[in-house]
């Protein structure tokens, strides 16, 4: 049995979003040979906070009802998923939110906005090439309701079990640099670089992201 909390906080523009979730999982072994072969069961549960802040722009009509709007919406989710590991390969299947919950709903326009249930598939494989060399590659789709179809396809490769390199692209959208460094067996760092080849090239250079777990 694992247990969990996750605390996310994330802004862009004038909307902010607050989120706290509990997390379960049950693992059960499916190879008395091999306990790194397992099928693992998910559930989360918690809340949405979102609050629009429209005051803080600046509006060419003074008169204009968003001047001095402040939307506020509280919303509870949950979600589910499944994780098959059995010796060098894994696959795992979840729905995040299953609820299409409204999360903006301005009544004086006759307007609103839902959030549209997705999904996560993917799969990976590790494979030895030498003693000290292992090639991992890996896939992860994402299926949304009313949108394109969204994945990622991954290749990595692990030295001696300490340094990993690699690079990822994403449909449509960026190609992904990528190194990881693992200390020991409980932790380890990361760092990527993500170049931007969509249209969003025109005001995005790439972005930064580090990892440490």
């Amino acid at each position: 049995v694992g247990v969990g909390v996750l605390a996310t906080s994330d802004q862009i523009g004038i909307h902010k979003e607050n989120n706290l979730y509990l997390l379960y999982s049950y693992r059960i072994p499916i190879s008395r040979q091999n306990k790194n072969s397992y099928l693992s069961f998910g559930l989360q549960g918690g809340f949405n906070n979102l609050r629009s802040d429209f005051s803080v722009l600046n509006a060419r009509d003074p008169n204009d009802p968003f001047a001095t709007l402040v939307e506020r919406n509280m919303t509870w989710n949950f979600g589910s998923g499944v994780f098959l590991k059995h010796r060098n390969f894994y696959a795992g299947f979840s729905i995040p939110y299953i609820l299409n919950n409204k999360v903006m709903s301005l009544e004086s326009f006759a307007s609103s906005a839902k959030q549209s249930r997705y999904y996560y598939l993917t799969a990976g494989y590790t494979k030895k090439i030498s003693q000290h060399v292992k090639l991992v590659p890996s896939a992860l789709f994402r299926i949304q309701e009313r949108a394109p179809l969204s994945f990622d396809a991954n290749l990595t490769t692990v030295l001696y079990d300490v340094v990993g390199l690699g690079f990822s692209y994403r449909l449509n959208d960026s190609v992904v640099g990528l190194f990881e460094l693992q200390i020991n067996e409980n932790f380890h760092v990361g760092y990527a670089y993500d170049f931007t080849t969509s249209d969003l090239v025109r005001f995005s250079n790439g972005t930064h992201e580090l990892m440490l777990n």
